[in-house]
């Protein structure tokens, strides 16, 4: 009963031409409006939909219903066959709902995308099946546009969501977006048109009506009954996971964050030699994949990939895949990976370091890896400096992912990050207990072993926990 028509799904068979809608408040400068629109736009692509031009408008605020004005969705609906806010709609919208309905873009100036395809000028009338929303639209903003454009509406969450749910592989990942879908869904049950008697009643717009209550309820019940049990099933499956970080607990982990698509993937396959996915995709990777270092060390490290950020990312995925982003707080090194050949790296630095610090994971140490730079000429890789160093960021690695070269320096990088992370100490090894010098070749770097006639003196380098360990067991 919990339908997915606020999501809707994007069949290959079916060809979905879309219009962004984007609302500029005073807050948010050019720049910013034409990067999430261009993200918007990417992510619209990544699930085969074609973006066929973009409408903007400055407002005071993007809080009240209606988003933009009356004359600008006016406009919209020409494009999508729909009514617009007129007729019966608007009698049943309250006088609230046209709040700041005269600041249009003509107060501000109007703002100009950076997009050859952004001029909806040249599409036609009924062209538009589909309406993007660059914002996370309230259940009722999302109610009144799609009663006023006729065609289905999907805000910033619901696309990111909708990419999530096609590319969950594992149960967990699976489980995690589903309970993200429900999150986000549950508020708007409530606002489902619902279309007879058996499934809820009348009242139109608002909602509001006697008959269907009952059945209403029924859908909102099975809802939380299922999402009762997805989080008891996940949380088998996290108890798991769990108890397997606790048996990696002993070992250095290193693992690799940063912004969806920032090559996350690639390197993980060259440092450990592992066949996973890499694709030149958003959200390519949703689970976490944890592998060896390769050529292996002595004692080893673990490199895992996790899931990729996004602006906004949604906070119902950030709950959901909070399980998956412990892989980056329980980390004994945290690289983060930056696209160095978008232009809008440091945005993206800033999102990913947002999120490690929503997850309580941003006092870990950090190893900052420029990626991609085999598509920066050498202007471009000047200007990259600059901008490194105004940042007062001095020990980013500069690489390609695709370079053996490349993944050495950040191997060499992760060997001593591991190094500095561990301490000298001098142990005297009784011959009777000889078991810890085999835990010390597998937990350790051997510096130095001398036999005497107590026992075997050993000069190592380890991680503090094992030498308290070794101390222990040697005390009388």
């Amino acid at each position: 009963m919990t339908s997915k028509t606020h999501i809707p799904e994007v069949q290959q068979s079916k060809t979905y031409q879309a219009l962004i809608l984007a609302v500029q408040t005073p807050n948010k400068s050019d720049e910013d409006m034409a990067r999430s629109c261009a993200e918007l736009r990417l992510l619209a692509n990544t699930l085969g939909i074609d973006v066929m031009g973009l409408e903007t408008q400055r407002r005071a605020s993007d809080s009240s219903t209606l988003i933009m004005g009356k004359g600008k969705l006016r406009e919209v609906a020409r494009l999508t066959g729909g009514p617009g806010v007129d007729g019966e709609l608007a009698e049943e919208l309250e006088e609230d709902d046209f709040e700041d309905d005269d600041l249009e873009e003509d107060d501000f100036g109007a703002f100009h995308a950076n997009d050859e395809d952004a001029d909806s000028d040249a599409i036609s009338p009924g062209d538009i099946n589909l309406i993007l929303v660059d914002a996370d639209l309230a259940p009722r903003q999302q109610r009144v546009l799609q009663a006023a454009l006729g065609v289905e509406v999907m805000d910033r969450s619901a696309v990111i969501l909708r990419i999530f749910e096609q590319r969950a592989q594992t149960r967990e990942s699976r489980l995690e977006v589903e309970i993200a879908r429900l999150r986000y869904e549950m508020p708007r049950l409530r606002d489902s048109n619902t279309g007879d008697d058996r499934h809820g009643g009348g009242g139109g717009i608002s909602g509001r009506g006697g008959r269907g209550h009952s059945n209403l309820e029924l859908a909102r019940q099975h809802s939380r009954d299922r999402l009762s049990e997805l989080r008891r099933e996940l949380a088998e499956i996290q108890a798991t996971e769990s108890a397997r970080r606790e048996q990696r607990s002993d070992t250095f982990q290193a693992v690799l964050v940063g912004y969806t698509n920032a090559g996350k993937s690639t390197l993980m396959r060259g440092l450990t030699g592992s066949d996973v996915l890499v694709e030149d995709k958003l959200f390519a990777t949703l689970g976490t994949t944890v592998r060896r270092i390769d050529p292996p060390t002595k004692p080893q490290i673990l490199i895992s990939d996790t899931v990729g950020f996004i602006t906004n990312l949604p906070h119902e995925l950030v709950a959901s895949f909070r399980s998956t982003l412990d892989e980056a707080r329980d980390a004994q090194l945290q690289i983060i990976v930056v696209d160095a050949s978008d232009s809008q790296w440091k945005d993206q630095l800033r999102v990913t370091r947002e999120t490690l610090a929503s997850i309580d994971a941003s006092e870990i140490p950090q190893q900052i890896v420029f990626n991609k730079i085999d598509r920066l000429d050498e202007d471009a890789l000047k200007r990259l400096d600059l901008e490194i160093w105004s940042l007062g960021i001095t020990d980013a690695l500069k690489i390609s992912g695709h370079s053996d070269a490349g993944l050495a320096e950040l191997r060499a990088s992760i060997i001593q990050a591991q190094e500095d992370a561990m301490s000298k100490a001098t142990l005297l090894i009784p011959f009777k207990m000889g078991r810890i010098i085999g835990e010390m070749h597998e937990n350790a770097r051997i510096m130095e072993e001398k036999y005497t006639a107590e026992g075997t003196s050993v000069h190592f380098l380890a991680l503090p926990r094992f030498i308290e360990r070794w101390e222990g067991m040697l005390r009388p």
